[in-house]
């Protein structure tokens, strides 16, 4: 397994806050890049845009990504999975270079 950094970034707005009176998913943006020294042939860098209960239950989102020397463009895959306290659990599904 290869090192990457992740940073994060909770958005919230106070139109979604009166849209329901429920507490609202937060809409978490980030973005990782993978450390090039520990992966020289292909590190890769991308972004995370997920939409996350603020308590537990279910959550989904967005991973476009684009390894570094690979076909020109950006992948995009699907991530969903469960938060129970602090720890978010799932999967990314998706094509890599089309395949």
């Amino acid at each position: 397994m290869s090192a990457f950094s992740l940073a994060v970034m909770a958005v919230c707005s106070s139109s979604m806050a009166a849209a329901s009176s429920a507490t609202p998913a937060k809409l978490y943006i980030g973005y990782y890049v993978e450390d090039a020294a520990n992966n020289p042939e292909d590190p890769t860098v991308g972004g995370v845009l997920l939409k996350v209960p603020p308590h537990g239950g279910r959550f989904s989102g967005l991973m476009p990504f684009s390894f570094v020397g690979c076909e020109a463009g950006m992948d995009i895959g699907t991530v969903g999975g469960t938060r129970v306290g602090t720890d978010l659990r799932g999967e990314w599904k998706g094509k890599v270079d089309g395949t």
